[in-house]
């Protein structure tokens, strides 16, 4: 299973759960779901960003905007876990 599928699924669960609670609160149920989603999603790789006329020439992390040193010898933003492409840059 895709990390994009299990996303689908617990979203279909929040939409399910948010309808049989009292009022439409958000409950410990909810927030799990909610949790884990979030944790799918730095799963999914995403491109990095290199900034113009930054003073480095390191990509930074397009989730947490930090650098990450060593660039693309890694796979993983040190700083919040997402995934990103090798060698893929998104200038901005």
């Amino acid at each position: 299973m895709t990390p994009e599928k299990a996303i689908e699924i617990l979203n279909g669960y929040i939409t399910n759960l948010t309808k049989f609670s009292e009022l439409g609160e958000e409950n410990e149920a909810i927030q799990v779901h909610r949790t884990a989603i979030e944790a799918l999603e730095r799963q999914i790789p995403k491109k990095t960003m290199k900034i113009k006329g930054d003073w480095t020439d390191d990509p930074r992390c397009s989730r947490c905007n930090r650098l990450i040193k060593g660039g693309y010898r890694r796979i993983y933003c040190p700083s919040c876990g997402q995934q990103y492409e090798e060698e893929v840059k998104e200038e901005i």
